[in-house]
């Protein structure tokens, strides 16, 4: 398969070519390398590439992804998809997801996985240069995953928390 890829301002012809299950050939500005990857959550992944193992953490709408590997983040889209989505309503934009805005530690879990959380709820504390966020839901809907415990170490938008959004307009 071929994608044209937007990383920052730049256009990259990628092509990927699968090998086995989870595992693919990319050839990407000249340079080749095989990848193998494993996913470890909808925003996390494991992949090896050439034998190197990285860790993966995404965050972002369909139309632009964050990217953060080995300590630095990449906006990557698809370059074919950028003006089709650009011409559809802001209303349809995906909701925020709940991410500390650079890396830091756990401190509080404040909702349980399956609990019924409102807009606005506090759900996670984290710290980061002796500061503490609250970070709060940004809809009304159910704590679908947690995907963090207290103490852990999270990078820069990376998903701590998946939830499910209320279809209902009215919902709490």
């Amino acid at each position: 398969m071929e994608y044209r890829l937007k990383i920052a301002n730049e256009i990259l012809p990628v092509q990927c070519q699968p090998e086995v299950q989870g595992q693919f050939t990319l050839s990407m500005g000249g340079r080749q390398v095989v990848v193998a990857a494993q996913r470890i959550s909808s925003h996390q992944m494991a992949l090896t590439i050439d034998g190197r193992r990285v860790m993966v953490y995404t965050s972002g709408r369909a139309e632009a992804k964050e990217v953060f590997i080995n300590g630095r983040t990449y906006t990557i889209s698809d370059a074919d998809l950028v003006p089709q989505r650009r011409a559809k309503s802001s209303a349809s934009a995906a909701p925020a997801d709940i991410a500390p805005p650079m890396p830091a530690v756990v401190i509080k879990i404040l909702v349980a996985q399956g609990e019924r959380i409102a807009k606005g709820q506090a759900l996670i504390v984290v710290a980061a240069m002796k500061m503490e966020t609250t970070l709060s839901a940004p809809y009304a809907g159910v704590v679908a995953k947690i995907h963090v415990r207290e103490g852990d170490k999270v990078a820069a938008r990376q998903i701590l928390m998946d939830i499910e959004k209320d279809s209902e307009h009215g919902s709490t």
